[in-house]
């Protein structure tokens, strides 16, 4: 890993945020294509150029081998670029593996939408696309475009995340010498080579050439992207201008403070809404009761349409277009929250974060705009602090979901900004709860209640699609997550009982046969295994593992076999270790069987080191849940 610091002059333009969307990987020898891979990169260059009166300009150039069918959908080529940028396709064409040229790019190949992935919202941010396809394979697709713009923040921004070799990258940054001082950071690819290069008549600059080739991974389990050895390259300037307002990349504060003066004077209400909230709010006198009814107006007036702040700029619309429109991005949502609450006097801030579940690390030395894809609002109240996500239609006031807690924000002010941690989920704020009424008949038939209160990630993903998914595709979603084996599901439900409450309750029942066999004085009952991923052996793992919030579910089985009557009981178990624990009981109700048992999987980051001991946690558990139960009986 490499942290370079490179002073020259003065930085008068922006330039570029590009990434090249490849997974995980290390340098390796030439890749010629193989059953596990139907697309080879065999080349990419990525060449980045800074001039003072045209802004950057980026060219990218690659040639993809298509080994097989499934590597079609490789050939597919998104160009992002913003309204005022000068795209330039120089060619595109399909070769034979003898370099006889199939096919050319036409213009009518060139389609063209907005960069918005849901919804419909007028953005200046678009992107042009192209497929050229042969029916015959292997093939070459070779392309060639450059992007000439002035508005983005990051000079070189690169990450490798897809499972496609890459055989040989070349990335130049060419920096004119009177322009200001950058910073770099690059992991897992050389020391760049550097010379002087003549640009002008009198203008000599410095041109940085990275040269490195990865091969992906196998795809695993949960892999902590840290031990994945990655290329990444990320270079920004001391100091810049985006907007109309300049700022400054050296420290933390001075970005926070740069981005809160971008959308200064954006959280103004019209009179209209001024005059529905205080009309609203008549005789509430609690701020944070205040709070909660504009939060939840909020999210009943108003929509969300996905446009990450890589793609969808820095600035965030007014207040007032939300209001006039009602609906805008993570960005616009937010300050018309932050209006709202400035309007009856509360104060808020904006802070700009990383959402998903994997979240790239922030470095307290390296302020970099790149760590950042969406917004939330920050409000102190009464010595805490309470975070509203405004994306969410359904969420609870002050929810925080497991895609933004657990990491680093940058908390935006116009003096003062700094990084904040988003407190982490506890396992007792994410346990889920299965209450499982079976009852057996003669036979071995089942008729199945199940009753399962849902928290955490598991409350998200169905609270998620019980709001946004067809009935239909609901409907088959639960027959799939109810039960593994062969069933009739007779009827369900989805029950969220409390707005306020971040749980949800699903209850369901189903009939299934096989349940019970009896071999003299011994029964065996079927189990209701807990699922837990199927983690690669430590022999053919590559990476740790990234647990990024807690998991914690307890299952209470109650068993009502009136043909049976249960003798003694197994013992019970309990395993303990620094990744999680496990614990299973039996007892009995009357002539009810009653199986408790619990696993808890703490969050946290696993070297491939420690793996073997992860290993053996889970192994110990899946060989526990893979048992039947025995029974002897009376």
């Amino acid at each position: 890993m490499k942290h370079r610091n490179f002073r020259t002059v003065c930085l008068p333009f922006l330039a570029l945020s590009a990434i090249l969307l490849c997974r995980a990987g290390h340098a390796s020898a030439q890749n010629n294509g193989s059953d596990r891979h139907k697309c080879v990169i065999e080349n990419w260059q990525y060449d980045v150029e800074l001039t003072q009166y045209s802004g950057r300009k980026t060219t990218t150039t690659s040639t993809r081998l298509i080994t097989g069918r499934e590597g079609d959908i490789y050939t597919q080529i998104w160009i992002h670029y913003q309204k005022g940028d000068k795209v330039t396709i120089h060619y595109a064409r399909i070769e034979d593996m003898n370099g006889n040229v199939i096919r050319k790019l036409k213009n009518s190949d060139i389609n063209e939408t907005q960069a918005v992935s849901s919804g419909s919202m007028y953005m200046d941010h678009f992107v042009k696309y192209f497929q050229l396809l042969h029916n015959r394979h292997p093939y070459r697709l070779v392309y060639s475009y450059s992007v000439t713009d002035r508005n983005y923040i990051d000079l070189l921004n690169i990450a490798h995340r897809a499972d496609l070799p890459l055989n040989d990258a070349t990335v130049t940054l060419t920096i004119p010498d009177y322009a200001d001082g950058v910073h770099m950071r690059y992991e897992n690819v050389p020391d760049p080579d550097t010379s002087k290069v003549l640009i002008t008549a009198a203008d000599y600059a410095t041109k940085y050439t990275w040269k490195y080739s990865y091969d992906p991974y196998k795809p695993e389990i949960m892999p902590y992207e840290g031990s994945l050895g990655i290329p990444k390259i990320t270079v920004v300037p001391d100091k810049f201008e985006y907007g109309g307002v300049k700022g400054s990349m050296a420290t933390w504060e001075s970005y926070g403070n740069w981005y809160y003066a971008l959308n200064e004077g954006l959280d103004e209400l019209p009179e209209s809404e001024k005059f529905a909230i205080a009309t609203m709010l008549v005789g509430v006198e609690d701020d944070l009761e205040k709070m909660k009814i504009l939060y939840r107006y909020m999210q009943d007036r108003n929509r969300y349409v996905n446009v990450s702040t890589d793609i969808g700029g820095q600035k965030s619309y007014p207040a007032s277009y939300v209001c006039a429109n009602r609906y805008g991005d993570c960005k616009a949502l937010t300050t018309y929250m932050k209006a709202m609450l400035k309007f009856i006097g509360i104060e808020s801030h904006t802070a700009a974060i990383w959402l998903g579940h994997r979240h790239p690390e922030i470095y307290d030395d390296f302020p970099n705009d790149a760590v950042f894809n969406h917004v939330i609002n920050v409000v102190p109240y009464k010595g805490d602090t309470i975070y509203l996500e405004c994306t969410s239609k359904n969420d609870p006031f002050g929810y925080v979901h497991s895609q933004i807690q657990g990491r680093k924000a940058i908390l935006t002010k116009k003096s003062g900004s700094h990084l904040i941690s988003i407190p982490a989920s506890k396992p007792e704020e994410v346990k889920c709860v299965y209450n499982y009424d079976i009852k057996v008949d003669g036979e071995g038939n089942a008729a199945v209640h199940f009753d399962r209160l849902l928290r955490g990630a598991d409350y998200e993903w169905i609270n998620g699609r019980a709001n946004g998914m067809d009935k239909a595709s609901f409907d088959k979603y639960i027959r799939d997550i109810i039960y593994s084996g062969n069933y009739d599901l007779l009827d369900y439900s989805v029950v969220k009982k409390e707005m306020e409450l971040p749980e949800i309750s699903l209850t369901a029942d189903i009939t299934a046969g096989g349940f019970l066999r009896t071999y003299g004085k011994n029964a065996v009952i079927s189990n209701f295994p807990i699922y837990l991923p199927p983690f690669e052996h430590p022999d053919k793992r590559q990476s740790g593992v990234e647990i990024s919030t807690p998991s914690y579910n307890e299952y209470i089985l109650t068993y009502d076999i009136p043909s049976i009557k249960p003798g003694s009981l197994p013992e019970p178990v309990s395993i303990e270790s620094k990744y999680g624990a496990y614990r299973i009981s039996y007892s009995l109700d009357g002539d009810k069987l009653v199986v408790k048992k619990s696993i808890l999987l703490n969050a946290g980051i696993y070297t491939l080191e420690e793996y073997p001991d992860f290993y053996k946690f889970i192994s110990q558990v899946r060989k526990e849940e893979k048992s039947k139960l025995n029974i002897n009986i009376l």
